[in-house]
C-alpha cells in the first residue's frame, strides 16, 4: 500500500491513473476532478519539430505529456501533431505555445 501511495499515479499508456487515499467520510458527490487527459493538436508546426522528444517538450508547456498518436509518430497525416497531455484544470489553459520564436496555435478537442 505504501508503495502505491508513493507512486501517486500510474501511466496506463495512454492515460494516467491517479491514486488518492480513501477517507472514512468519502462521498462521491463531493469529489472534484482536478485533472483530465486530452489530445491537443499543434497546428502549423514545421516538420523539423516533429521528432518525438521535441513534441513531448512542446506539449509539456501545456501539461504533462502522456503519449503521441500513431499518425504523428510516423508523420502520416502532416497537418498537425497530436499529443495526449494531462491537464491540471484549475490552471490557465493556453491556446498557443512559443516554439523556436514562433507562436504555434493549439487546438483542443
Amino acid at each position: 500500500m505504501h508503495l502505491i501511495w508513493s507512486l501517486g499515479l500510474i501511466n496506463l499508456k495512454p492515460g494516467l491513473l491517479r491514486f488518492y487515499p480513501w477517507t472514512k467520510d468519502f462521498n462521491l458527490q463531493f469529489q472534484k476532478q482536478t485533472h483530465t487527459q486530452v489530445w491537443i493538436r499543434s497546428m502549423e508546426l514545421p516538420q523539423e519539430y516533429w521528432r518525438q522528444t521535441t513534441l513531448l517538450e512542446i506539449a509539456s508547456g501545456v501539461g504533462t505529456p502522456i503519449a503521441i498518436d500513431d499518425s504523428t509518430k510516423v508523420r502520416r497525416f502532416g497537418h498537425y501533431a497530436r499529443v495526449m497531455v494531462d491537464i491540471d484544470l484549475p490552471c490557465k489553459l493556453y491556446d498557443s505555445v512559443l516554439v523556436g520564436g514562433m507562436n504555434m496555435p493549439l487546438k483542443w478537442p
